[in-house]
């Protein structure tokens, strides 16, 4: 975690001080303090969990399901003969509930080339493993299959700093015997070790994940393995988390929401709360989290799981439409303080989305100071999309934003209202108020005729949308002028730019157990008033703003109980 310190001198210095550290910085998730994080991941698994390795054999999955299997550890390799891994192959053991573990071997003492091979085998496993369907971010074993002694450590080492120059370390496995794992481990070379009893004389190193207990079970076919921690590398299918820690799934990751749904066995009908992180897992440097309550509720559930009301949905954070890929982590939060979270199933998803054009008609209106973009509770990291010089100097400019929200309420009546310079601008639900992070306390009480005499302008926006560019410390919010009044269906903001989808990087993952796709993963554009081609629902008038509200609203703040964030 980083903590800001800079000293901040001038207004616009300060101003890119305060946008830069906008963001809390809290460490960790769950009931600990600070940096305390304890998650499922790579922890002691509370039982063993089987699974089996093969090579050109080709087990039925539902076999193996039913022999009792968890898991299958698969070969990449340059092979053409039918040794690999293939996607139709993948797809089927899923199918079935059984995770996968890649493993690339080519030639047993392949690792004592060194470098060099290394990184060529790296970007040929990389490029298999992919095509075979694993998330990006999942470990590939690379295997050292020989009894390796200490005078070939050396080159061994050299291997896998080439191959974790090319998938990163925290993706770079090794199997082989304990001396050899151990080294690999001590020298900070791996963070994944399966381990076979080959070898080693029949110690285990404690640090790896994986275990090969038994070669030549089913006729010599296949070889037994041992999963000692809760993830081993495994990818594509549910394995359940132990009884005493939460389960689910992240279920979509779009442009427009992330979702999904999490439950913890010991108190099965209490909804718990749901970390998301972007851009790094939880703990990871840079990495930004925030707090759901998982309490949505999902008909699917009701059956599949035993109870409603675990669902949690939100939209996906403005800043995040920038064209880049960004990684998507969600957790199940213990509801026993200390007790150990959950890396959701599903997760981490990638996404890559942009901010479209700002659609004609919008004014811009600057931001001027931070103390404004404080007394408004604006959140820079959910509420601001950056586009560039010349996309921001196409957009007239608007009055500048009030220092602070004028909030007015007529007595009896229902109806609350932002006084906008000599306009009144109806708040339209619920969903805006709590969207715009209004207080009821703010709410000034006033009479029916002091109201009436404000004129009547567009309505407020539903939800609070900032542009900036990048390279400039100026923040603006997109408007419509306040003079301008709804001829249909409620104004809730017309003229403002929705996320659009570049392109996913990952497969949607089902949700097997609870049968909950939430989400198809695809194009997540919703056109307003004015705005150009987009495959969203809605290209005129005010329906498509009150999609708008749904889709980018709606999912994050109905039936929550509270959202915070955390940064790392």
């Amino acid at each position: 975690m980083r903590m800001r310190s800079e000293r901040c001198a001038g207004i616009r210095a300060a101003y890119a001080c305060v946008l830069a550290g906008a963001v809390a910085a809290i460490a960790g998730c769950g009931s600990g303090a600070p940096g305390s994080e304890e998650t499922g991941q790579q922890s002691s698994a509370d039982s063993t969990q089987n699974g089996v390795d093969y090579s050109w054999y080709r087990p039925s999955p539902s076999s193996l399901k039913s022999d009792g299997y968890k898991f299958v550890c698969r070969y990449l390799s340059h092979d053409t003969t039918g040794k690999n891994l293939s996607k139709s192959e993948a797809d089927a053991l899923i199918a079935e509930g059984i995770g996968v573990v890649s493993n690339w071997e080519d030639s047993a003492t392949d690792a004592l080339s060194g470098y060099d091979l290394g990184v060529s085998d790296a970007k040929a496993a990389d490029s298999q493993d992919s095509a075979d369907g694993a998330p990006s971010t999942r470990p590939i074993y690379f295997s050292v299959d020989f009894d390796a002694t200490p005078g070939d450590q050396t080159a061994i080492s050299a291997y896998f700093d080439g191959v974790a120059s090319v998938i990163g370390l925290d993706r770079t496995g090794a199997y082989g015997g304990y001396y050899v794992v151990q080294r690999l481990f001590d020298a900070g070379k791996i963070k994944w070790g399966w381990q076979t009893y080959a070898w080693s004389g029949g110690q285990w190193d404690s640090r790896a994940q994986l275990r090969q207990v038994q070669n030549g079970i089913a006729g010599g076919q296949m070889d037994l393995d041992q999963a000692v921690a809760d993830d081993f590398g495994q990818w594509g299918a549910d394995l359940a988390a132990p009884p005493d820690q939460p389960k689910g799934y992240l279920d979509s990751a779009t442009c427009a929401t992330v979702s999904g749904w999490t439950q913890d066995p010991a108190v099965p009908t209490t909804s718990i709360d749901a970390d998301v992180y972007y851009d790094g897992a939880a703990g990871a440097s840079g990495a930004t989290g925030i707090r759901l309550t998982a309490n949505v509720s999902r008909q699917d559930l009701c059956k599949a799981i035993g109870s409603c009301d675990h669902g949690y949905s939100m939209p996906l954070p403005r800043s995040l439409l920038d064209a880049k890929a960004h990684d998507v982590y969600a957790y199940g939060i213990n509801h026993t303080a200390g007790g150990v979270n959950t890396l959701l199933t599903g997760s981490p998803k990638s996404i890559t989305c942009a901010a479209p054009s700002i659609a004609a008609g919008s004014v811009k209106r600057h931001v001027v100071n931070p103390t404004i973009l404080s007394d408004w509770k604006f959140d820079t990291f959910v509420d601001m999309a950056p586009y560039s010089a010349a996309e921001l100097a196409a957009v007239d400019d608007g009055a500048d934003l009030a220092s602070a929200p004028a909030l007015v309420q007529a007595s009896g009546d229902p109806a609350i209202y932002v006084v906008d310079g000599s306009y009144k601008r109806h708040v339209v639900n619920p969903d805006a108020f709590a969207a715009w992070r209004f207080a009821s306390a703010d709410v000034k009480s006033v009479t029916a005729a002091s109201l009436a005499a404000i004129e009547t302008g567009a309505d407020w926006p539903a939800a609070p949308l900032l542009v900036k560019d990048p390279s400039d410390p100026a923040v603006y919010m997109l408007d419509v002028p306040p003079e301008t009044l709804s001829s249909g269906p409620p104004h809730v903001g017309a003229g403002l730019p929705v996320a659009q989808s570049v392109a996913r990087s990952d497969g949607e993952t089902p949700v097997a157990e609870a049968n909950a796709t939430g989400g198809s993963g695809t194009g997540c554009s919703i056109a307003g008033p004015g705005m150009g081609a987009g495959t969203g629902t809605g290209s005129s008038g005010g329906a498509g703003w009150l999609a708008l509200a749904g889709a980018l609203l709606v999912p994050a703040l109905s039936r929550r109980g509270r959202r915070s964030r955390r940064s790392t």
